[in-house]
C-alpha cells in the first residue's frame, strides 16, 4: 500500500497511537507509548490484532501484514534491549569486590613508594 488516500491519512493522524505518518511512502509512525503497550499487553496474553483494533488501527484500515510486522519488530527491540540490560547487569563489578581491589591497589603503590625511598637512600 503506497501512500494513503485523503481519508485514510486524516484517520491515522487523528489517532493518540500514531506520532506522524508519510503520506507519500505510506508509512506508519507509532508513538514510543503505544509500542510499549502493545509489547507489554502481548506479553501478557493480549492479542496484537485486538490491541490495534482497539487503538483504531485495526486490519481493515492498516491490513494484517502491517500489525504482524510491526509486532515482531517491537518484538524483537525489545529482545534486544532486553539482553543488553542483562549483559551490563552481568559485566558489572560487585562495589564489594571493587573496593578490595582498590584497597589492594592503595596497599601496592604505597610498598612501591616505600621500597624507592629505600632505594633512594642507599645511592
Amino acid at each position: 500500500m503506497k501512500g494513503f488516500t485523503e481519508q485514510t491519512a486524516s484517520l491515522l493522524e487523528s489517532l493518540e497511537a500514531v506520532d506522524h505518518i508519510d503520506r507519500d511512502a505510506g508509512r506508519i509512525y507509532y508513538s514510543e507509548e503505544f509500542k510499549r503497550h502493545v509489547i507489554s499487553s502481548w506479553h501478557g496474553g493480549d492479542s496484537p490484532t485486538a490491541l490495534f483494533r482497539k487503538a483504531g488501527l485495526g486490519p481493515e484500515v492498516i491490513g494484517s501484514k502491517r500489525i504482524e510486522r510491526c509486532v515482531a519488530r517491537w518484538r524483537d527491540r525489545h529482545r534486544i534491549t532486553d539482553l543488553q540490560a542483562d549483559e551490563v547487569a552481568e559485566s558489572l563489578v560487585p562495589m564489594s569486590l571493587f573496593l578490595a581491589q582498590t584497597e589492594r591497589l592503595n596497599a601496592f603503590e604505597s610498598r612501591i613508594r616505600q621500597l624507592e625511598d629505600e632505594q633512594g637512600r642507599q645511592a
